[in-house]
């Protein structure tokens, strides 16, 4: 089974605060335009698991910058 994901990584500074991003993604089945809801989504750097929810999307918010690899 092959996935793929897309993702985007959205960072902002906010007024007396130290500088969070977010990464937002959709899971689809590979070679398909389906979704693939509930996929799994982990990152070595944070330690967390994720899901995707109904639609494939999914979203990590308040990052630190920095790189981030996603497993899905």
């Amino acid at each position: 089974l092959l996935l793929s994901a897309t993702l985007f990584l959205v960072t902002f500074a906010a007024f007396g605060q130290a500088p969070t991003g977010t990464i937002r993604g959709r899971v689809m089945l590979s070679g398909s335009d389906k979704p693939l809801h509930e996929a799994l989504i982990t990152s070595p750097q944070l330690r967390r698991i994720y899901a995707s929810n109904a639609d494939g999307e999914f979203e990590i918010r308040d990052l630190a910058p920095g790189k981030y690899d996603l497993i899905v």
